[in-house]
């Protein structure tokens, strides 16, 4: 009897480095007699949604496509495998029956299936929702006003008459082994399937540093305010350009939440916070006690820097300087800024000095087109 493995996420939890490393590792897993197939090495079985009537990132028809021939193709082998491992992050807030009808269609006698899920602390998971909404928009929500009840789907999870365990996990550095997901969702898998599963490093979606998100939402603010929700191509090129200077090392600091902005978050979502301490044991949850004095939730919460802990403004300012002239919008390349910016950071010089540099190239042939 097979038995199924679901990593349902929670997004921003790793499952790009989960699923990029399953992927690349499914030689050696399938030596073992366990199955992974992806169309796609980051976006793992995001598409199988598609067949449940969902929706994707992409076009759903060709996606329905990748999703009816990654069923047939596990279907087909099943037979050679004792355990079927599927993974995507949108499988945590769909209906567990929902999911479960998905998984009978490559076996429509599974009877076991276990059900692992990566969580953030609340306050973790608000920050790193703010960095993603600023990525196409210069607002984001106040953490006063941030409400996320993970907890309400994994109780629905857990409460599935056909999901045989729930594994819960805290996605935070000094909780998973190793300090990574990867290392982490591989001795889960060891637990779960008895076997010496060894999984290929993977990392995917670096996170932006402080300074990098206030000159992000500087950018979309002067740039392309019109655009509110929706992602534009210079501002795409200015991530990629963060992104490509963060290869070797984070450039500037690294971002945390300063001490109100994380107290309103739990204060909003303590009962979440309570759960995930009482249910599954998370460590590092450091929650404010139950009767701390409320905090209030006013105050002007539209800059990004005013939920952060720390922002280096000399390095903003040099950031800024990166970009095209505020005005006209006109490429300008400023190479007395990089070279302040290199002479500050030694250490990181290739890869800030490449990225700026390929930025600058793509910004003239932008102008130009």
């Amino acid at each position: 009897m097979t038995r199924f493995i679901l990593h349902v996420g929670d997004p921003k939890c790793g499952s790009s480095s989960i699923q990029t490393s399953l992927f690349h590792g499914r030689e050696g897993l399938r030596a073992q007699r366990i199955l992974y197939e992806s169309q796609n090495p980051p976006s793992g079985n995001y598409c199988l949604t598609t067949l449940i009537g969902g929706s994707t990132r992409g076009d759903d028809g060709v996606q329905m496509g990748h999703a009816r021939n990654t069923v047939a193709k596990l279907a087909s082998a099943r037979g050679d495998a004792d355990h079927i491992i599927l993974s995507a992050e949108n499988f945590i807030r769909q209906p567990p029956e929902d999911i479960l009808s998905i998984v009978r269609m490559i076996d429509p006698d599974v009877q076991d299936v276990d059900v692992v899920a990566y969580v953030r602390h609340p306050a973790a998971m608000y920050l790193s929702q703010a960095q993603q909404a600023i990525k196409a928009s210069t607002r984001f929500i106040p953490p006063g006003a941030y409400r996320r009840p993970i907890h309400e789907a994994l109780e629905r999870w857990e409460n599935s008459p056909d999901v045989a365990s729930v594994t819960v996990r805290l996605f935070d550095r000094n909780s998973l082994t190793g300090g990574d997901v990867v290392a982490d969702f591989q001795s889960v898998l060891r637990e779960l399937t008895d076997r010496h599963v060894t999984l290929p490093a993977a990392r995917a979606n670096r996170s932006l540093s402080a300074e990098q998100m206030v000159t992000l939402q500087y950018y979309r603010g002067h740039y392309c305010a019109e655009y509110q929700g929706k992602a534009t191509p210079g501002s795409m090129r200015l991530i990629e350009l963060f992104e490509a200077m963060n290869a070797e090392a984070l450039v500037g600091t690294r971002a945390r939440l300063n001490g109100r902005a994380r107290a309103l978050v739990e204060q909003g979502n303590i009962n979440v916070i309570h759960w995930l301490r009482d249910h599954h044991g998370l460590p590092g949850m450091g929650e404010r006690p139950r009767d701390a004095k409320p905090v209030p939730p006013g105050g002007d919460w539209t800059s990004i820097a005013s939920i952060l802990e720390r922002v280096d403004q000399p390095l903003v300012d040099l950031l800024k300087r990166l970009l095209p002239c505020p005005d006209s919008g006109q490429p300008r390349q400023d190479e007395a800024a990089l070279f302040s910016l290199i002479d500050s950071m030694p250490d990181k010089v290739a890869a800030i000095d490449c990225a700026v540099r390929a930025y600058w190239r793509d910004e003239v042939t932008s102008w130009a087109g």
